[in-house]
């Protein structure tokens, strides 16, 4: 059950929806008889607090998925920007319908592959990304319908093949399940799902010139079958796509954009709607702006930052100078001299903290914005404002960043709030290193070793591994304060235990912690807590000494049973159990701060109890502004119960 604006949308369009179909959980006929008194209520709810209930059928689910729920009540100007979200598209649209084209060529029958290729910041992405999303090519129509399967996988300056089989196979059939850790049986599985499928498979940011013979090293993974498949691949090195001689390439090289489109996509990012000046002051700030797109080379990035930049100073002192002072030797230089110009123009450390931050995450992944507003809060990097939630100003910390293009927003609600970022690569390499300099975070990979053999220094207080994790972690970094780890179905046990200091411990993918789960009691500074895809964990009965805890995310991980302690934590805020065995009776006191509650409740009979106290519980949570609750029985006083708030 969330809470939103739109309640005709939200409430009423609901009900209307699934009120019709057998098997709810809760009738028509009940809901009939207090109907109105409930519209009366809800009607005078308080706007934040607006009320969105959705009935799950056949589930017994009051809510929605909690990453789709935003709260609408914010900034205007987000209607304005939504429109200059695109980081570099000017001037691409002949090469969209070229490929586009390409890609549904009724002549062209053989397994085909669409190489883009072009220095870092030029748009390569960007481009493709265009092209994957055209309806032409993924229209809903199945008389239209080309492709059957799509497939896109980020492959990155370091991968292993096995993890990168891996990631095709979960973007094909969305589970790993049934494989047994080979890369000969993962690869044969891939081979046995697109066979006799047309399908359309981007591999992009390929730096290796080895990738597709590996990848054809196993049993031929991607075979012609003859029925028009296309593969996208982007890359920097033009040598990389020669590699694949068995199938037919066709080659698209990026060309840096011409002074009209460059000054084209720089005023536009220059000149975003949400900002005004005279006429007198653009004109000279439009000449200005006409040699620094000049000076951008035609590198779409370079372009769209320096406009981020450029539209928080509508000053033509400032413009000048910048034309007159920025100067570089080269593309890398160049586009590491405009993003440090944006950086170090950021108004505090805390933002800047912000930005950096975005580098723990894996190169390949969305950022869902739900997520990443409560590990900023965690770590300190928002403060109170007045009239605002710490979520809300967050959020203004993350539209400023918008603003510069430092992110770049790949999904908006309807009213305009930010759901999903990513990060550009170029962007995400120049933080990785900015943050190991300022000692902010340290990323591993496969390859690189957390702490030089020769060293005892203290590199970092927060760390990020992906695709690895360094079991002798604590020996030469005791004192960590965040341990963020991204693994793929690892199997070995993770030695977290002895890290007593962790303030946000977010881990993905490991199957084995067992022991995290009898040590997270002596975690007492503990503030975020994530435990995604990891098998079942039991938390122990005294969860209440993490005296500190604000968010607790479990999604894909089976929670064995949740104590009563957990609801003693008064500083708690966001709840979100994707599959519970058991829950005792939600015992929550008048003081808590609780914002957010997500659980789907087992069948369990021992759970009914819990269900029917659930709404004299929800009557104390007077912050609360999302719910989402599903179980086999739900009592209809819970929706009556936000009827009365």
């Amino acid at each position: 059950m969330h809470r939103r604006r739109d309640q005709n949308r939200g409430f009423m369009g609901t009900i209307s929806r699934y009120a019709h179909r057998p098997g709810d959980w809760i009738t028509l006929h009940t809901i009939g008889v207090k109907i109105d008194a409930i519209i009366s209520r809800i009607s005078q709810i308080p706007k934040r607090k607006d009320i969105y209930v959705n009935m799950m059928p056949n589930v017994g689910g009051v809510g929605g998925k909690e990453k789709d729920v935003e709260d609408e009540n914010m900034f205007s100007l987000r209607a304005n920007f939504r429109d200059n979200d695109d980081m570099d598209i000017v001037g691409f649209d002949q090469k969209i319908n070229e490929i586009v084209e390409e890609l549904l060529d009724p002549n062209n029958t053989h397994l085909t592959m669409i190489s883009i290729v072009g220095m870092g910041g030029i748009g390569k992405s960007t481009l493709a990304r265009k092209v994957y999303t055209d309806q032409r090519v993924v229209s809903s129509d199945p008389k239209k319908k080309h492709f059957n399967t799509f497939v896109w996988v980020t492959v990155s300056k370091t991968y292993e093949i096995h993890d990168l089989l891996k990631d095709v196979m979960r973007k094909c059939t969305g589970s790993m399940d049934g494989l047994d850790g080979e890369v000969e049986n993962t690869s044969q599985e891939i081979h046995k799902y697109l066979k006799g499928r047309r399908y359309l498979i981007v591999l992009d940011d390929v730096w290796s010139t080895h990738l597709w013979k590996q990848i054809n090293f196993h049993c031929k993974t991607l075979c012609d079958m003859n029925n028009g498949s296309r593969i996208i691949l982007t890359t920097r090195n033009n040598e990389v796509a020669k590699q694949a001689q068995t199938i037919k390439i066709l080659t698209h090289e990026m060309e840096p954009l011409d002074e009209e489109s460059s000054w084209e996509l720089l005023r536009k990012k220059a000149f975003p709607p949400y900002q005004s000046v005279s006429e007198s002051i653009k004109n000279e700030l439009e000449r200005l702006g006409e040699i620094l797109a000049k000076k951008c080379g035609g590198l779409p990035l370079a372009l769209v930052v320096l406009g981020g930049y450029l539209s928080k100073h509508l000053d033509p002192h400032k413009w000048s100078n910048i034309a007159q002072n920025l100067l570089w030797e080269d593309a890398d230089d160049q586009m590491s001299k405009i993003l440090a110009l944006s950086y170090h123009d950021l108004q505090d450390q805390l933002l800047k903290s912000c930005f950096l931050y975005t580098a723990s995450f894996p190169v390949d992944r969305d950022i869902y914005v739900s997520d990443l507003v409560h590990l900023w809060i965690a770590e300190g990097f928002v403060e109170p404002k007045r009239m605002h939630t710490l979520e809300e100003a967050a959020r203004r910390q993350l539209d400023e960043l918008a603003q510069r293009f430092m992110v770049h927003v790949v999904g908006r609600s309807k009213t305009g709030w930010i759901k999903k970022i990513r990060i550009h690569d170029v962007l995400r390499d120049w933080s990785i290193e900015q943050a190991s300099k300022d000692g902010f975070l340290k990323v591993c990979t496969f390859h690189d070793a957390l702490v030089p053999s020769s060293s005892s220094a203290m590199l970092a207080y927060r760390v990020a591994f992906h695709k690895n994790f360094d079991n002798n972690l604590h020996a030469s970094m005791p004192e960590l304060r965040t341990i963020i780890i991204s693994l793929d179905d690892y199997e070995r046990q993770l030695m977290i235990e002895r890290f007593k200091y962790l303030r946000v411990l977010d881990i993905s993918g490991a199957k084995n912690i067992k022991t995290l789960s009898k040590s997270l009691e002596k975690m007492i500074y503990l503030r975020y807590l994530g435990l995604r895809n990891c098998g079942s964990v039991e938390f122990p009965s005294s969860m209440d000494h993490l005296l500190n805890l604000q968010t607790l995310h479990s999604e894909g991980t089976k929670i064995i049973a949740v104590p009563h302690s957990l609801w003693r934590i008064q500083s708690l805020r966001h709840v979100h159990f994707d599959e519970v065995e058991f829950v005792k009776p939600l015992n929550v006191s008048q003081q808590n701060n609780l914002l957010t509650i997500s659980m789907n409740l087992s069948d369990n009979k021992k759970n009914v109890a819990t269900s029917q106290m659930l709404p004299k519980s929800l009557e104390l949570m007077a912050q609360l502004t999302h719910f989402k609750f599903s179980h086999k029985e739900i009592p209809v006083e819970i929706i009556t119960s936000f009827a009365r708030s």
